[in-house]
């Protein structure tokens, strides 16, 4: 009887100490793992094309976090303030870390502009718009309506909206759903400025919102 006691009392303590045995190990590993991990900026919402990390809610969509150091891929931008008034090259969508290739400067963002530059367009009829609401970052191919042929012909492809204004003067964010714009202002090549100051006074000119890429 007091064998099988004995035996009772090892078998606990081994249990015991097993249970302790792997508790440790697991502690040490989760210690080991927060020491190499690295700060990264990840994406909380779904963000287009063209979207622009500025104005007073672009923290909405992005947070800090840590991840193994292992897991960061190449170009990752490890703060808040990296990203701020940067661009995005192509979707983005939520969980997803902010990089080089996904996210730059504006310059960046419009690739073979060697001297982008903003012009502004004032939208006079809701028809001069189509594709829904324009607001700040979204991608707008630029047409013409000529008032002497009635012919539509594409004078720009994916100019990116810096600004959009409303007309109390507010910007319009993309928050604003139901929130027109009179005035869009474009960033373009230089070298299209004069074709689009041409084709204001041949006719109206259209702005198509394009599917972000």
């Amino acid at each position: 009887m007091k064998k099988t006691i004995r035996w009772k009392k090892l078998a606990i303590s081994f249990t015991l100490a097993l249970v302790i045995f792997i508790t440790l190990l697991f502690v040490e590993k989760n210690a080991l793992g927060n020491e190499s991990s690295i700060a990264v900026v990840k994406a909380i919402r779904d963000m287009e094309a063209g979207f622009a990390l500025s104005g007073e809610d672009w923290e909405q969509y992005v947070q800090l976090d840590y991840v193994a150091e292992g897991k960061v891929p190449e170009g990752a931008y490890s703060s808040l303030e990296e990203v701020q008034n940067l661009i995005l090259n192509r979707d983005v969508f939520t969980n997803e870390l902010l990089t080089t290739r996904n996210a730059g400067e504006e310059q960046e963002y419009v690739l073979g502009f060697e001297n982008p530059v903003e012009v502004g367009i004032k939208v006079n009829d809701v028809s001069q718009v189509v594709g829904g609401v324009l607001r700040e970052g979204d991608l707008v191919n630029v047409s013409l309506v000529n008032g002497a042929t009635n012919e539509n012909e594409e004078i720009l492809r994916e100019a990116l909206v810096v600004r959009a204004i409303h007309a109390d003067g507010t910007p319009v964010t993309r928050e604003d759903e139901d929130k027109s714009a009179i005035i869009i202002n474009l960033l373009i090549d230089k070298g299209d400025e004069a074709v689009l100051n041409q084709s204001v006074n041949l006719g109206v000119l259209r702005l198509s919102k394009q599917v972000a890429r």
